[in-house]
């Protein structure tokens, strides 16, 4: 679905929905209230763009890292009457492609209007390239075959949707050859993407506090990964300008 056509269908009053797949980014640990989250940022700014449209953000609670969700909470971000935005945020903490495959239930057909995503975003690499944890790691090139696997069983699941790939932020172990690949299979699979890592890389200060990204991270503290508020409003804002740029090209 291009600009015109989103456009068309919430003057219509008519249903549009972003999906968020990904692990505890975008879930928001640790740093985050539920309202914090770059997903959470990311509907308000469409409620901002839209106005007189209705926004409903539907966060997934989760069980554990390894399990299904287990269900989703109904947020109201904006009362209207001109067409209504869902937006769905599906991360589990310590989520890999492998993990997310396996609760692939959790954000494929799971609409209030028994409808499909319009655009499905992914954000996996933070665990998958954990060297620290064994239980998780995989090689780039598996990574790289279990997100093909992912965006395969998407496509054909979420027929009508619009997928971007979204590469992973930042950790303290060496993600470089994880996010090469999945700038890779972006253009092999012929998918949108969008750089966060890039994003993270050009706001890194090797004098910087809290692992080179001062207040993007937490102060004083151990976690080398999970954003502050103002990281998430940095990464909603980039989110939401390049969705908006390929959606118009």
């Amino acid at each position: 679905m291009n600009f015109f056509e989103l456009e068309k269908r919430l003057e219509n009053n008519e249903e549009v929905t972003f999906t968020f797949v990904g692990d505890s980014i975008t879930h928001g640990l640790n740093n985050c209230t539920a309202d914090q989250t770059y997903v959470a940022e990311f509907a308000k700014l469409l409620a901002t763009r839209y106005p007189k449209s209705r926004v409903v953000r539907y966060d997934g609670i989760v069980k554990d890292e390894k399990s299904s969700l287990l269900g989703y909470q109904k947020i109201v971000v904006q009362e209207g009457n001109v067409g209504t935005v869902y937006v769905f945020r599906s991360g589990v903490g310590g989520n890999t492609v492998a993990r997310a495959l396996k609760r692939i239930d959790d954000y494929t057909g799971l609409l209030p209007s028994n409808t499909y995503s319009d655009y499905i975003f992914t954000m996996f690499g933070i665990n998958d390239a954990l060297k620290s944890d064994p239980d998780k790691y995989v090689l780039p090139e598996v990574f790289k075959e279990h997100y093909r696997e992912l965006i395969c069983k998407l496509k054909a699941s979420e027929k009508f949707a619009k997928l971007f790939i979204m590469t992973a932020t930042t950790n303290d172990q060496c993600i470089d050859n994880h996010v090469a690949l999945t700038y890779d299979l972006a253009k092999e699979e012929n998918l949108s993407i969008i750089d966060l890592h890039l994003l993270w890389k050009n706001h890194y200060d090797k004098n910087a506090d809290n692992f080179g990204h001062g207040d993007w991270l937490a102060p004083n503290s151990a976690d080398a990964c999970h954003p502050m508020p103002k990281a998430t409003k940095a990464m909603a804002q980039a989110i939401c300008s390049e969705f908006f740029n390929i959606i118009k090209a």
